[in-house]
């Protein structure tokens, strides 16, 4: 598999939390992520409210809150 550097490194900013709770907790070497979701936090069902591909950009954009997340984990910044 080819990976583009580019796109691999350009991914959002991990948001802050909302409230008074972490972006994650580390137990027992799995790291567990709170309070992430797509851009928007659409409301409603596959498959009448939003189409298949619709859903295919909501996860993408999820997991690349997540890898942004592991990825300040990895460098030390956060």
């Amino acid at each position: 598999m080819d990976l583009d550097f580019h796109k691999a490194t350009s991914l959002p900013e991990a948001s802050n939390p909302a409230a008074s709770y972490t972006n994650f907790v580390i137990v027992n070497g799995l790291m567990f992520v709170s309070g992430k979701g797509p851009s928007g936090s659409p409301k409603g069902k596959l498959g009448s409210t939003y189409t298949t591909q619709e859903g295919y950009e909501f996860a993408r954009q999820t997991g690349n809150k997540v890898i942004n997340i592991k990825g300040e984990l990895i460098i030390g910044c956060c």
